[in-house]
């Protein structure tokens, strides 16, 4: 009992100390743990078994947009077995691959990146399942943008549409860029099947430029666009309730320029079968997010459903926009849904261990 008040209180102590702290430019998702390798290169090979692979889309405000904003990540990790001097350790090194989309389909906007992530898991203790992980992830970003479905006010022929030439001198419409992350994480499982992740993560380190333009300080006004640092903290519990029923507890902040967003909430597990590995989720979060006003407030809520059948994972999640609420004729139209799948190979263990949902 003394041991699962202390991993309440910490869960709460680090969301609340984070979610004042630290919305991020960068795709996010609301089931951020359904793609690891983009929350945290410190997560590569964080599961008990050989190999995952694992996918999620994003499908957001498609009732207020002809085409909707949508977001699709799919990433491969490896976990290997450390030998040393020819024995065996409980040390493990990973690799991982992701390639991750997002795309504004309104303007034809889009962002690729393909990453490479290798992290070392170091065992703190032979008996028990603690490990201290430190990851690093090296990628490209493209991010184009398609000037055909642009149009400018030198373009209105003065009658009924947008069909003269634009004296616009535009740049390139693609551009491409390194990036590299960074971040460490802690897991610790017991026999009873308590675990807990606590992680931090720091994204885009090396801040590359992001300009359209020429990166030439005297071209562009001594301005040059960058990307922004991403920091990132996360943390998940398991408690188990019952040989059937788990609480799996969870937050995750992130603070990147100006933009903040914090995700706190949880999720049960109820084990329907042990011969075929069947178990359902059901979960809810909270969303904030820091405004124009330097506010923090409440942006959205999410529900969370899922099915997990022997290595494979399901889930399906719905997000809520609370600003909807004020305005009835606006309702559901900034929402948005996600689907992800994931599989983990060569599985090892009844109590994963790894933040599944």
């Amino acid at each position: 009992m003394f041991r699962l008040k202390r991993a309440i209180f910490l869960f709460v102590g680090i969301f609340l100390f984070f979610g004042f702290r630290s919305q991020a430019q960068d795709p996010s998702f609301s089931q951020y743990f359904a793609s690891p390798l983009s929350l945290n290169p410190a997560l590569t090979g964080t599961f008990d078994g050989r190999f995952r692979a694992s996918s999620i889309y994003r499908d957001q405000w498609r009732s207020a947009l002809e085409k909707p904003i949508t977001t699709f990540s799919t990433g491969l990790d490896l976990r290997m077995p450390v030998r040393i001097r020819g024995k065996l350790t409980k040390d493990a090194f990973s690799l991982g691959l992701l390639f991750l989309t997002d795309r504004m389909s309104a303007v034809d906007y889009t962002s690729t990146q393909i990453n490479l992530s290798a992290a070392y898991h170091k065992a703190l203790s032979f008996r028990h399942h603690r490990f201290l992980t430190l990851g690093f992830q090296f990628g490209i970003i493209q991010r184009s943008i398609n000037y055909q479905d642009l149009f400018f006010t030198d373009q209105f022929n003065g009658i009924n549409g947008y069909t003269d030439l634009s004296a616009e001198n535009l740049p390139p419409n693609n551009i491409a860029f390194p990036d590299f992350s960074w971040g460490v994480n802690y897991s610790s499982q017991s026999n009873r099947g308590f675990a807990s992740f606590l992680g931090f993560a720091m994204q885009h380190f090396t801040q590359p430029q992001i300009n359209f333009f020429s990166t030439d300080p005297v071209e562009t006004n001594n301005t040059i666009s960058r990307l922004p640092l991403r920091y990132v903290a996360h943390i998940n519990f398991r408690l188990p309730l019952s040989s059937h029923i788990a609480f799996q507890p969870r937050a995750m902040a992130s603070l990147q320029d100006p933009h903040f967003q914090a995700d706190a909430g949880g999720s049960f597990r109820f084990l329907l079968s042990n011969t075929s590995g069947t178990a359902l989720h059901l979960g809810a979060s909270a969303r904030a997010v820091r405004d124009h006003k330097n506010l923090v407030l409440l942006d959205g809520l999410i529900g969370f459903f899922g099915i997990e059948y022997s290595q494979v994972l399901f889930g399906f999640s719905y997000d809520l926009n609370i600003g909807d609420f004020k305005s009835p004729a606006s309702f559901a139209r900034r929402n948005a849904f996600e689907i992800s799948v994931a599989y983990l190979g060569n599985y090892q263990n009844d109590l994963i261990l790894c933040p599944k949902f």
